[in-house]
């Protein structure tokens, strides 16, 4: 290949020494995250409103399909819990989620405000105003990241856990692994969920992306495309 891209958090070039030649370019890291440009227009809003921490907004996304209703298992896991009286929460599905109707009288239950939105096409603002997100490690881990949202993820694949424990021990998120004892552990996190916490998470994960992305990918094309025509005048 002319010029190698791999988004995920924890890579190395060196990765991929026995794999390309030695002169190829490499883009690693979720600098190079490529993500829609509303995230990088959302971001000074997202961080500006956490400045001061809270817990009023909570976020869930298990990605557009959750084959296995994870989301339901979340739910039912914070029906149980001790949560502040005023939270309100946000479940995002696909239209296409086999489990989306069961989801939908389900939230009608709860004893908090659960809206269930579904092929939402404004996820940029939707994680910008949340306080807190329960999510899948996929491709929104660097959305999130992009817009400093705290996030307690779960694992929904085995080619999530790298980046899931790339992003506990980078402190930016923390990490539940499973849903068997989600009310106690979600509970214990609630409860650890401290300003300071908070905030750590906040800058921890702004850190690591900050939605430009696709643009610093076209610039070294543009940039590599150059050098190679060069080389060959």
């Amino acid at each position: 290949c002319d010029l190698l891209l791999d988004q995920n958090l924890g890579r190395k070039a060196a990765d991929y020494n026995q794999l390309i030649n030695s002169d190829t370019p490499t883009l690693i890291g979720p600098s190079y995250a490529l993500l829609r440009p509303e995230f990088a227009q959302w971001r000074t809003h997202s961080l500006q409103r956490r400045t001061n921490q809270q817990l009023k907004n909570l976020l869930i996304t298990m990605g557009g399909v959750d084959q296995t209703n994870t989301t339901g298992k979340v739910l039912e896991g914070l029906r149980n819990c001790d949560l502040p009286k005023d939270l309100k929460v946000t479940v995002v599905m696909g239209a296409t989620a086999p489990w989306l109707a069961e989801v939908q009288t389900q939230a009608a239950s709860m004893h908090f405000p659960t809206q269930v939105l579904v092929n939402v096409n404004n996820m940029a603002q939707l994680m910008a105003e949340s306080d807190l997100c329960i999510g899948a490690v996929g491709s929104t881990a660097w959305e999130r990241c992009s817009l400093g949202l705290p996030c307690i993820q779960l694992v929904l694949a085995d080619n999530q856990k790298e980046a899931a424990v790339a992003l506990a021990e980078s402190g930016a998120a923390v990490w539940i692994n499973g849903t068997a004892h989600f009310t106690q552990e979600f509970q214990h996190l609630i409860d650890g969920l401290d300003t300071k916490l908070m905030k750590s998470l906040t800058e921890r994960s702004a850190g690591i992306c900050t939605g430009n992305g696709s643009e610093n990918v076209i610039t070294q094309i543009i940039q590599s495309s150059a050098h190679n025509r060069s080389l060959l005048q």
